[in-house]
């Protein structure tokens, strides 16, 4: 299996690549946080917010240089990321910024409290579930972090390298504690080698999901998983039943696509998967039921009720993704920037899903902390950003 290296957005309509490229670039902003804070988790708390640990271009040097296989490499990431900000800044759309800088705020916050809340607000876990907890669930503030284990992961997408060792990029979907009715309902980016990022999709595909065995550290603030060996999972039944888990989780009903679409929702990136098809853009993931009306070769039409998306296939899906038109259930990726395109990472005729029951993630009892997505957009002439 193999997937390409780079996106080309002359795959998607003119019109709206430049909104496309926004998506990306904050989702470029939100990994540049997560190198930072990986690599310099003290010197990072000085920083008070995004715009401030952008702007100090030494810094940013560091970070990349520390990252980076050549100079030439670090040079090239810094000064994309510096025209970006500035492009940003002068002409006045730092609004955009206020998702990820509450992002920051969480994850450098040196309240003892407030991460212990969060994982419990996510879980949706009581006093009766702290014994499942403990020992699965280690909690460390500033920066924000989670030590997880005997949790399922599911893999979304996979970008693999041209050999075994070199890097795979994937997506992951974090999902139930074993034997407990919790779940972390966290989509996040997860780098691994090829050969263990193969191993770990050929057992998907073959039937199976995967349970962390042993510790796995996440950013869950960042949406990013630390890199760990494949001989650290554990293979198991299963792949169908958390597949519908999934769905159920980011289903949404045919007024909530339109809440979407007309961008009145909030800008929660907690919720958000940095998508390895879009090079990391950020988008929704969400599964509705709706009409294919055109062969899904390119680009193609969805109708849920009144409503048209347009759609898009994935470049780096491990689903299965049913070309031909017809009614399906949808699993999909809206960038935040233009939510009435979708980009298509699987679908499935409804009588395959039965017994789909929709349950509320537990990072959407979070939303209160972010700002509306028609607010911070809508001061954005996006189309000057390209």
């Amino acid at each position: 299996m193999s997937h390409p290296q780079s996106i080309d957005l002359s795959f998607y309509e003119k019109k709206i690549r430049s909104k496309l490229r926004l998506a990306i670039f904050m989702g470029k902003i939100l990994h540049f946080m997560y190198l930072a804070v990986k690599n310099y988790p003290r010197e990072v708390k000085k920083y008070n917010n995004t715009e401030e640990l952008i702007k100090d271009q030494d810094f940013a040097r560091k970070v990349f240089l520390k990252e980076a296989r050549e100079e030439t490499e670090e040079e090239k990431q810094c000064r994309q990321l510096m025209s970006f900000l500035k492009s940003i800044v002068k002409r006045g759309f730092t609004e955009l910024l206020e998702p990820l800088n509450v992002i920051w705020k969480m994850t450098i916050s040196s309240d003892q409290e407030k991460p212990k809340l969060f994982i419990s607000d996510i879980m949706g876990a009581s006093l009766w579930d702290m014994p499942k907890i403990i020992g699965n669930v280690i909690v460390r503030p500033s920066p924000l972090m989670l030590i997880i284990r005997q949790f399922s992961i599911f893999v979304l997408e996979a970008e693999f390298g041209l050999y075994l060792d070199q890097l795979a990029k994937t997506s992951v979907y974090i999902g139930q504690l074993q034997d407990a009715d919790l779940r972390l309902s966290l989509a996040v980016r997860f780098s691994l080698n090829t050969g263990d990022a193969e191993a770990l999709v050929n057992a998907q595909e073959r039937g199976y999901k995967h349970i962390l065995v042993k510790d796995f550290r996440v950013y869950p603030s960042l949406l990013r998983m630390l890199r760990t060996p494949y001989k650290k999972m554990k293979a198991e039944r299963g792949f169908e039943e958390e597949l519908k888990s999934i769905i159920s989780e980011v289903y949404v009903s045919e007024n909530n696509v339109g809440a979407l679409v007309n961008m009145d929702v909030e800008a929660n990136i907690l919720a958000m998967i940095s998508a390895v098809s879009l090079s990391g853009g950020l988008c929704f993931p969400v599964a509705f039921e709706g009409e294919l009306l055109s062969p899904l070769d390119r680009k193609a039409s969805i109708k849920v009720g009144d409503i048209k998306l347009k759609a898009y296939p994935t470049f780096c899906s491990v689903l299965q993704l049913l070309r031909s038109p017809g009614h399906y259930v949808f699993l999909g990726f809206m960038p935040i920037t233009i939510p009435r395109v979708v980009l298509i990472a699987g679908n499935w005729r409804p009588n395959s899903l039965e017994s789909l029951r929709p349950r509320v993630r537990g990072v959407l009892k979070l939303n209160f902390l972010f700002p509306r997505l028609d607010e911070v957009l809508s001061k954005a002439r996006i189309e000057e950003l390209s």
